[in-house]
């Protein structure tokens, strides 16, 4: 049987990278989010914003109708991306991750799945 859907529950994250500064003007916390896509089609979606944490906890679930053919490679990959949100600019990057879509098909994966920085900033924290 094909897969037509893809679930995706984001718990929670842990030891995210400060982004918002103090009064003083130290980075302290950040306001994540999460933008899920699955590369090589239009799917996108995107969570809550937990204000001023760098452990948050979202506790929510994502379906995206996903049927074969749909993405433009037959390895497709689910990519999360983490930002913290501002109010009044763009949202600051925090990092990625890349899961492949394959590898869970027809099974539950549970797993905590690292940040990594943009392959053009590898020192970006």
């Amino acid at each position: 049987e094909k897969c037509n859907e893809l679930r995706v529950a984001l718990i929670r994250g842990k030891d995210l990278a400060a982004k918002d500064a103090d009064m003083l003007g130290r980075a302290t916390s950040s306001d994540p989010r999460v933008i899920f896509e699955v590369l090589g089609t239009e799917l996108a979606l995107r969570s809550s914003t937990k204000d001023k944490t760098l452990a948050p906890r979202w506790n929510e679930v994502f379906e995206f109708e996903f049927e074969e053919g749909m993405a433009a490679t037959d390895k497709p990959l689910l990519k999360c991306t983490c930002q913290d949100h501002d109010r009044f600019s763009a949202p600051d990057f925090m990092g990625y991750c890349e899961v492949n879509v394959r590898k869970a098909e027809h099974r539950r994966v549970r797993d905590w799945f690292d940040l990594k920085p943009r392959p053009e900033k590898p020192d970006e924290k």
